[in-house]
């Protein structure tokens, strides 16, 4: 409801536009389905990067868990070239991972006030996010995802077509979780998104379509 206000004092009135990236996936998914249960239309609702609420994020899971989810993207990738070009890409990221965890260790000081409350905001986060169970989205609902989608959230693509009765529109663009959003890969998304966005101006929305 706060992120509804906020982004009425920029538009008071829809059609709206709305996209959450990762945990913010689920946000933007419930502010659509309060703006339509007010009435509002939204125009456009995406996500990017974005697990299902209720699965545990790869991170969290068992060692023995984390490589079939690696085994499965690798069996994905056809060729060995492209292959290759992944196992080389997944070694890059665990040894930067290594280096920066031995940095903080080295460097480590007493967690202040400020850190105290950030993992507080994470705890609640977390919680929030094992809580929530979506309702049925009368209308499409667009993913952007990066190529290790699946290695950080599982199969969240066949978890949010169960609770939508519209198109979902996968659209795979380059990069990592984080790397999506860093050049060169952001300009290839903002393509991407501009285009959506377009397309949905285009095909317009019933106003104040209301979801169960």
């Amino acid at each position: 409801a706060q992120y509804i206000m906020e982004m009425r004092h920029v538009q008071p009135v829809g059609p709206y536009s709305i996209l959450g990236y990762s945990f913010g996936g689920a946000i933007a998914f419930e502010m659509a389905q309060q703006l339509v249960a007010c009435r509002e239309s939204v125009a456009f609702l995406g996500f990017l990067d974005s697990g299902f609420p209720g699965c545990s994020l790869a991170r969290d899971v068992s060692f023995i868990e984390r490589m079939l989810l690696h085994a499965r993207t690798m069996a994905h990738r056809g060729s060995m070239t492209r292959l290759a070009a992944y196992v080389w890409r997944r070694i890059g990221q665990v040894w930067i991972r290594t280096g920066r965890r031995l940095r903080r260790a080295m460097h480590s000081t007493p967690p202040s006030p400020s850190d105290d409350a950030l993992q507080k905001v994470v705890a609640a986060n977390k919680g929030a996010w094992l809580a929530y169970v979506p309702r049925m989205w009368h209308g499409p609902l667009t993913m952007f995802a990066g190529l290790d989608l699946e290695n950080i959230w599982g199969d969240s693509r066949s978890r949010w077509a169960e609770v939508i009765d519209g198109k979902l529109d996968v659209v795979w663009v380059p990069g990592t979780h984080g790397g999506v959003l860093e050049p060169p890969h952001v300009s290839i998304l903002a393509q991407a998104m501009n285009d959506r966005l377009r397309r949905s101006r285009v095909i317009g929305v019933e106003p104040g379509v209301r979801a169960d």
